[in-house]
Parts: C-alpha cells; structure tokens; sequence
C-alpha cells in the first residue's frame, strides 16, 4: 500500500477487519517474506492503539492438527458407531432368523422344531409364545393321529368282520338251498309214508316219528341260516316298537324263571319301525332267552327304547346319517368274553354246553336286522356293574293309516277249492318235484310237471285251460321261477300262482311289474301246501 505499517494498522482499527501484510521472523531479522495477519483495537480513552498479530503458517498448522484430530475423533466415533450397530443388528435378526428358521421347519411338518431362545425382551416373549403354540399343535396333532389311527383300525375291523359275515352269509344260503332241498325229499317222504300207513302198523311210527322231528328241526335250522345270510322271506310293515316290546315282556313273564326281573326303560312311546312283526318277536325273545341262560342264579333283563340320530359310532357297520330306533337289550349275567364279542354273531358259534343248542340265536338276530336295513351292537354294561348288552339300530319310520286286514285264514282247508284243478308244476329237482307231485295229487289236484323253464313256457302256450302253478324261483338253467309266473298271469290272471324256495333272496317275491306273489319256503309239508295254495287262491281273489 505504499503506507507505513503503522498507518494502515490505525486504519483498520475497530472496523473489524484483518490486516495481512509480509514480516521477517525473529530468527530470519530483515527476510520479509512471511505473511503475518494483525487485527487491531483503539483505546480512545487512553488513545492507545492495541495490536495483535499472528503469522499465517502458524495458523494453518494449528489448524492442520485440529482437522487431523477432528478426522481421527470421527473415524474413532464412526467405527464405534458400526460396531454398536452391528451388535445390536446381529442382536435383533439373529433371533429373527432362528424363529423364521423354525417357522419354515414346523410348515414343513417338523413339529418337533423349537427356536431355543431364551431372554426377557419382545423377541423372547415372541419366540416362548411361538414355541409353546408349535409344542400344543404338535400335542393336538398327535392325540388326532392316536385318534384317526384308533378309528382306522376299528373301521378295518368293522369292514373285515362285515366281509367275513358277508362271505359266511352267502356260504350259508348256498348251503340252506341244497339243504332245504334234500330236507323236502326226505320230510316229504316221511310224511306220505306216515300218511299212508296206519298208526298202529307193527310200531312203525316209532321208526318215522324221530327222523321226521330231525328233519323238521334241521329245516328249523336252515331257516335261521337263511336268516343269518339275509335271504329269508320278511314281510315288513310299520310297527308301533314300544307296544311290541310289552307285548314280548308280557310274554316273557310267563316263561321266564321267578328270579329274572323284568324291567322297561322306554324313553319314546310313538316311535314305529318297518320291520317284520313276528321275526323282530323273535329276535327279542332269543336275546331274552340268552340273557336268561347267562343269568342261571337269577338278575334283571331290561328292555330300552330310545331316539339317536345317526351317524353313531360302535355298530358293526359305519351308521349312515339319519333317525334311528335304538333297541336296547340288557341282562346283569356275567357279560360277553373278548372271543365272544368277537365271534358272537357267526353261525354256529355258541358258549352253551347244550346239545340243542345250535349256535344260530344271534346270527338270526344278525340277519334279520341287516335285512331290516339296522345295525347290531355287542358290548357290556360299562364298569363297575356287569351284563352283557345287545342294541339293535332300526330306522325311523312315520306311522302310516291302517292299510285293509287280510282275512284270517279257516283252519280247514275247503277241498272243493282245490280239488279237481289243473296245476303246472316246475321244479329242476327230480326228488323234490316228485315229493311235491305226491302232496298235490294228495289235494285232489291234477299236475302237469315241468323240469325247466323252456318246458314250462311250452306248457304254458299248449295248455290254456292250467289253473295255476307252483315254481321255484331258482332253476338250474339260469332261470327265474318269477318270469315263468309272470307269463302265466299274463296270460290268466285269475291263476293260483304259488313260488317255492329254499334260498328266497329278496324280502318280497316281485317281478320287473312289481306283482307280488305269495311264497311258501321248503321244507312243507302236505298241510303247509294245501295251506298256502289256499292264500294263493285268496290272494287273488282279493286282486281281481
């Protein structure tokens, strides 16, 4: 500036700004090269002139270390700080990652899978809540599985005891028709023999009265094996179940020993059931007959009615959905034995050491109620009592209107009705058709034999002046003994049509036209015959 130093250092005085001008260093006197900055404040009162001045490169390197500082603190403080962070990141999503970890195995199906963390913060609570909740699934789903696995097994068992019951049934209706066949031929004989011979005659009815009880009882056999197998003959009809009950415990109370109390539990008053009046009598009184052999030093038999709706569990089938009758039979005997349970409505099975015990009382009681559209149920009376405890599954029926009352039937047969008709009779059987010509012609009835179906059709177109016939429904050449029937109703509905069989499968004898024609089950005899041609007769009459 051309100015002395002094000059331009009052001149800046107290307006605040710096002056910069070059100075020598005390250890360089006179080598003006240093720039050296000087900031100045004037003292009016004592008008003094304080000057304060420093040289650059003092400043810059002062402010050269405090950067270098500056930088290193921030580098120190930025390390920390990731360090921190990275502690608590790793702290927080390690924990995170083992639960979601844990979460991937359970929804893969490992439910023995626990995340292990154990602290006292959100993360812990949310892993012991995640862990409890996997170990309480895994507790519901194994007591599911013990359950699935229990019922599979108990529906196994329930479908395999029904195909063996199944298999035992068709064995044992194939058996009944053979049977009953040969039972015609040898009771029939027997009977014409007896027939025809005096009483008296040289004690020969102490030698036909005891085969003609045999084969009577052994036809009382395959009927209950036709029963068991489901083929037997029923005639279903709406039943009121509680007044059938006491009309059965009526009856019983006259028969059974002085030490069996009887009692009622009837829960439902107008329940009706579709069944077969006399076979369901039956079934009661074999079951009461059974509890009464199992009670030889006397208890209680109780009869029980009630309303389930199904399905329910425990039957020998799966119960299908809908309103059932539950029949409750049970006695304070000393229950069923496992084996027992098991194999208690097989034919032939029995506990009782009798000779005249067949084994056939429950199998028929089995059968009737398959045939009946029901299910059966063997158990004891629950703990701490004892007793053994049958319950039969019936659907529900509606009550219907009283239908017409089939006329009771005269007890002697009118031969003027019978005698001097024309018969058509087809039986494949050359023994029992020969028996069964015998009884007719016994009747005062003329027979045309048949020994096939192609025969009977030919008869039938030839002969217009027939009756009537008598058929079996199964022949040997693949035929039904129905169809055979059926053409001669075309033909003359007035004819007395009449079917035999030892295997009937349905529970009532229809054709495609749902005509139903009356039915008489082999083994008969010449009364049975006469009886049931008379039915045939009425039946007709009553359709006309």
């Amino acid at each position: 500036s051309e100015n002395y130093i002094a000059e331009d250092l009052k001149r800046v005085a107290d307006t605040g700004q710096e002056l910069r001008y070059l100075w020598d260093k005390p250890e360089e006197p006179g080598n003006y090269i240093y720039e050296k900055l000087s900031l100045v404040r004037y003292l009016k009162a004592f008008d003094w002139y304080i000057c304060s001045s420093v040289y650059t490169e003092e400043l810059l390197r002062s402010s050269n270390t405090l950067s270098q500082r500056i930088l290193v603190l921030a580098a120190l403080t930025l390390l920390a700080s990731l360090t921190l962070a990275g502690f608590f990141i790793n702290r927080i999503t390690r924990p995170l990652d083992r639960l979601a970890d844990t979460a991937r195995r359970v929804s893969a199906g490992d439910f023995s899978a626990r995340s292990g963390i154990r602290s006292d913060d959100e993360i812990g609570m949310l892993a012991g809540s995640f862990d409890g909740m996997v170990a309480r699934l895994k507790s519901n789903i194994d007591d599911l599985d013990t359950k699935v696995r229990l019922r599979t097994e108990e529906l196994l068992a329930t479908s395999a005891r029904a195909q063996r019951m199944q298999a035992v049934g068709q064995l044992a209706g194939g058996l009944a028709h053979d049977f009953n066949n040969l039972l015609s031929i040898i009771l029939g004989n027997l009977l014409l023999l007896r027939e025809r011979h005096p009483p008296d005659a040289d004690g020969l009815m102490d030698y036909l009265d005891p085969p003609i009880h045999a084969a009577r009882r052994g036809a009382d056999i395959t009927h209950r094996l036709l029963a068991f197998s489901r083929r037997e003959t029923l005639e279903p009809e709406p039943v009121p179940i509680a007044a059938l009950v006491r009309e059965v415990m009526h009856l019983l109370s006259s028969s059974l020993p002085d030490n069996i109390r009887l009692e009622a539990a009837i829960h439902a008053q107008d329940l009706m059931v579709h069944v077969d009046p006399g076979y369901l009598e039956n079934a009661l009184v074999n079951l009461a007959l059974n509890s009464r052999d199992a009670m030889p030093q006397g208890g209680s038999l109780c009869f029980g009615i009630d309303r389930v709706e199904g399905p329910v569990a425990g039957y020998d089938e799966p119960v299908a959905p809908g309103a059932y009758v539950m029949l409750t039979i049970r006695d304070s005997g000393a229950g069923f034995s496992t084996d027992a349970r098991a194999h208690a409505l097989e034919p032939f099975y029995t506990t009782k050491l009798n000779d005249l015990n067949s084994g056939l009382g429950l199998s028929m009681v089995y059968g009737f109620v398959k045939q009946s559209s029901g299910y059966i149920r063997i158990s004891n009376v629950p703990s701490p009592a004892t007793g053994a405890c049958v319950t039969l599954l019936l659907p529900l029926a509606r009550p219907q209107a009283e239908g017409k009352v089939p006329p009771v039937l005269q007890e002697a047969l009118p031969e003027q009705a019978l005698q001097g008709r024309l018969l058509l009779l087809v039986e494949d059987n050359d023994g029992v058709r020969a028996v069964v010509r015998e009884q007719l012609l016994a009747l005062g009835i003329y027979v045309v034999e048949a020994g096939s179906a192609s025969e009977a059709r030919q008869l039938i177109d030839d002969l217009p002046a027939l009756d009537g016939m008598v058929s079996d429904i199964m022949l040997n050449d693949g035929e039904d003994g129905r169809d055979i029937a059926l053409r001669l109703y075309r033909s003359n509905p007035r004819s007395i049509i009449l079917l035999i069989s030892g295997y009937a499968s349905e529970s009532q004898v229809r054709d495609k036209g749902e005509k139903v024609f009356p039915l008489l089950r082999k083994p008969f005899d010449r009364q049975s015959l006469g009886q049931a041609l008379w039915r045939a007769l009425h039946h007709e009459e009553e359709h006309e």
